[in-house]
Formats: structure tokens, sequence, C-alpha cells
């Protein structure tokens, strides 16, 4: 068995898989690498904490893992969002590297030199609250890009994980350890995530898994979760742990850096729950305020989509400002189904492909990615629709009999169009369609729909009290059984969907 491994393609990324992958050879195992493009890496323009949202690292492979792409994700485990994706789990974390955070130094001549670089807000303004007269330049791109943007420059230094600097032998000779920042939650851990299905993968990692570096950065995180940060508050947090009793930090400061709460905590019965105990103990000492504070100054609105999105469109929402949150409502499941034996075919959605012999029948569908995927399968469309009921009173109005191939979940528009003219219909039911609803948590600006299923799906464990966008007229009936602010997107596709959020939301 060949095990893919997804990478991002920065050489620190590439480090990281080229050593979970030497560590999988090491027990007999064939590895491959899989390079795969970031959000994080595409957006260059501006710092990490004006992205919007966590994960802007770990998307793209979190995409590629569900869609069967690659078997193993490789993640700086500071990276990941404290809640991973449904149906990926951590499968280790290796033993931990060095966290402090340096400033590297573009000469040795720098003491009066007054500005600093850095793209995390964390160090930020971490640096502010001890340098209060200093200014603060972003900064982005790999390793490689910052140094050389650091040694063109004029700044007293830029500030890097020291870790990610001697994995890839660029440490620089000028350098000053910073002891006295609190490293962001999980800084220097690698972490290996795969499907939460292929038990048989995961117990190999068993091996692997550093215990102590585990529960580490699991109270780290815990911390982290429980304040409800990410890369959107300067958040740090640091346990270190030590024949199980644990000596933990952890700070939050203001944006600016002139407010600074910290916890310190000593325990001999180590367990990730404690880092939740220290948050809500600084939550309880100023800490509500301070994120109320923090929230409210980044964010114009919160965007919940009912699918997880392509990596292009998550962009084109945190571009604009908008948390995004992104869960799948329905999971399709393909069904055995016999041969179409009719002439004409209605097809009401690409998921309804597999398998199917398309060469030699008249085809109608419903929107143009469908029509693209009936295409590229060898299939030839007559006449692409906005959805399927004007697609069946065409259909039944010239035709005197066709097959439907559809979900087990579909509207009866087409059945009616036809039953209502006498003529004969096929249903052949090509995919099952499973509500996978999710309880999400807080208020959101708009959330997007893209069926009848997503609608029936969020509305099953959720509320809603702002824009309901709808991918088009059938998922818009479902929605208006749960209110009235419903926009219609201009087309049947996922990208106008995005975009009409975007629009109505300015």
């Amino acid at each position: 068995m060949m095990i893919r491994i997804g990478s991002r393609e920065s050489s620190l990324a590439l480090w990281q898989s080229e050593k979970v992958q030497g560590l999988l050879e090491g027990l007999g195992l064939d590895c491959e690498i899989v390079k795969i493009k970031s959000k994080g890496d595409v957006i260059l323009d501006k710092p990490l904490y004006e992205l919007g949202v966590t994960g802007v690292f770990t998307k793209a492979l979190d995409v590629a893992l569900l869609h069967g792409d690659i078997d193993l994700a490789v993640h700086s485990m500071k990276d990941v969002p404290t809640l991973l994706p449904k149906g990926i789990s951590e499968y280790a974390v290796l033993e931990r590297g060095e966290v402090r955070d340096i400033l590297a130094k573009p000469c040795s001549d720098i003491e009066n030199r007054q500005v600093v670089a850095t793209g995390s807000l964390r160090r930020k303004a971490q640096w502010l609250h001890r340098n209060p007269t200093h200014e603060i330049v972003g900064i982005r791109g790999n390793v490689n890009t910052r140094l050389e943007k650091l040694y063109a420059s004029e700044w007293r230094g830029a500030i890097f994980a020291k870790a990610g600097l001697e994995r890839i032998n660029v440490l620089p000779d000028n350098y000053d350890v910073l002891d006295w920042m609190v490293p962001a939650p999980a800084q220097g851990a690698l972490m290996i995530v795969g499907l939460e299905s292929n038990k048989e993968l995961k117990s190999i990692f068993g091996k692997l898994n550093h215990e102590d570096s585990q529960l580490a950065v699991s109270i780290e995180r815990a911390f982290l979760r429980t304040l409800e940060g990410g890369c959107t508050a300067p958040i740090g947090a640091l346990a270190e742990v030590s024949g199980g009793s644990v000596k933990f930090t952890g700070v939050l400061n203001s944006l600016c850096g002139t407010e600074e709460l910290r916890v310190e905590k000593q325990w001999d019965d180590a367990s990730a729950d404690r880092g939740a105990e220290a948050a809500l103990e600084l939550l309880e000492n100023g800490g509500y305020e301070l994120m109320a504070d923090i929230r409210k100054h980044f964010l114009k609105g919160r965007i919940l989509s009912t699918k997880i999105l392509p990596v292009e469109l998550s962009n084109r929402v945190i571009a604009a400002g908008y948390e995004l949150v992104e869960s799948d409502f329905i999971d399709i499941a393909r069904k055995a189904h016999a041969s179409i034996s009719n002439d004409v075919v209605m097809i009401s959605s690409k998921n309804a492909l597999e398998g199917l012999d398309l060469k030699d029948q008249t085809i109608f569908c419903v929107g143009a990615k469908t029509s693209k995927a009936i295409e590229k399968n060898g299939g030839e469309v007559s006449k692409v629709f906005e959805n399927s009921a004007a697609m069946a009173e065409f259909v039944a109005g010239n035709y005197d009999k066709a097959t439907f191939v559809c979900g087990s979940r579909r509207m009866p528009d087409v059945e009616r169009s036809f039953d209502a003219l006498g003529k004969e219909l096929e249903i052949l039911e090509a995919y099952d369609t499973e509500l996978t609803p999710t309880q999400v948590e807080g208020e959101f600006d708009a959330v997007l729909f893209y069926s009848p299923s997503t609608v029936e799906s969020f509305y099953s464990c959720n509320t809603h009290k702002g824009i309901a966008v709808c991918i088009g007229e059938t998922t818009k009936s479902e929605a208006l059984k749960h209110g009235d602010k419903i926009v219609v997107s201009d087309n049947t596709s996922i990208e106008s969907v995005v975009t009409t959020a975007i629009e109505e939301l300015k």
C-alpha cells in the first residue's frame, strides 16, 4: 500500500512531510508526498490576523483528505484549528521541537532601530507590551522570503519561530532568543491527521505518538479553544510537562499590547482539562471584556456555509472581511442502479453521474456545473435549466417518456409535471442524500444553502435570524418554511451563492 502524504509547497512544510515519510519508511511502509497549495500561501498581501479565520494553512489539505486525494496530512500544529473538521482525526503528535520565538537581526548594529516585523498578532501585541515606543510592520511569505525581506531592510529585526528556521537550516547568525515571549499554543509541534474512518492507518501511528508532547499541546489548545481565539486574537500558551506535573503560562493581550492578562499554574495531575480551567480563570478576570473588544475590531460579520467550499471561494469570503464557518450538512451516498431504458434523460445534479453511460441519449440537466460534468463523462446536453421544475415542464411538454436520474430526497416537481400530462416517467435513484446536521454556535449574518436538503438539515437543530442565501427557487421554497429573509443567487452555482451573500451583506 502506498501512503500519500499531503504537504504544502513551502520548504518548511516539505521538511515536515519528509520527516514523517522517513518515520513511516522506517516502519517498512511505502510513502509519497503530494504537494497542495493552501490559501495561507496564496494570500500574501495581508498579515495572518487579517485573513479572518483559523485554518488558513490547513484547509486545502483537509479538503484533499476528505476527497480521498491524500491519506495523511502533516501540519505545524499551531496552524491547526482547535476543532478538526468532521471526518478528520488526530493520528499522532510527534516529539515537540524548540518552542521559543527569536528576533532575527539584519545586522549587528540595531540598537537605535525601532521597527520590528511580524505577521503574527500575538507577537505584535507581546512585543508592544514590552516595547511600547516601537513600530510593528507586517511581513508575509514563506520563511526564506521573510528572511530576504529582513536582510534588505532597515528594521531592528523580524520575529520568527526558532524551530522553523532550524528545521530548514536557515537560522541566521545574528538573533536574540525571546525567552520572555509566550509562544503560540502548540508551537514547535507537528501533528499528523487522517480520516477518522481509516482505523487501520490510524493504528500505525501509536508507535510515533509522543505522549508528553501530546499532553502539553492538548493543554495549550484547550486554553485557546476556551478563549475562542485563534489567529485573530493575541493568545500565547506554554505547558511544560515533566513526570506528570505541568508548569503552565497563558497570556492574552489587547490588540495594541497595552493590556495583558496572564495566568500561571503548576499542576501535579496533568490533563487537557487544565488548559480550559486556566482559560476560564483568565476570562473571569477581564478576559471576557478583552475578547469582546478583539472580535469587534476585526469582523464585518459571520457567514455559515452548509457545505465545505472550494478553497478559492473560501478565499473570497475571507478577503471580504467575514468570518467563515463551514460544515457539510448533507452526505451523498452512491447507489447501485439499473441501466437507463429511455432515450430522453433528465439529470438534476452532478452527484447522479457515477456509473452512467450517457453517449446515446438526449440529455437535459439542471445547472451549468452538472452540464460540464455530463460532457466530461461523454454525454451531450441538449438544454440546461435553472431548476428541476422548469426542466420537467419542458421535457413533459415535448416528449412522451423520459428517465429522471436523481437522488432519494428529490422534490416532487418532476413527477407532478409528467402526471399532469399523462406522460411516462422512469425514476432512477442514483444516490442517497443523508442529512448530517451540526449544531453551530453563535449568530450568523448569512447562511448559505445549496439544496432543500441542506435547509432541512440546518434547521433540524439550529435557528437563524439573518439572511438565508439560496441556490435556486426550490431551495428558497424550503427556506421560506423557517423565515422570510430570503435571497436567491443569480444562477445555480456555488460561486453565485457566495457572491450573492457578500453583496447582500455590504
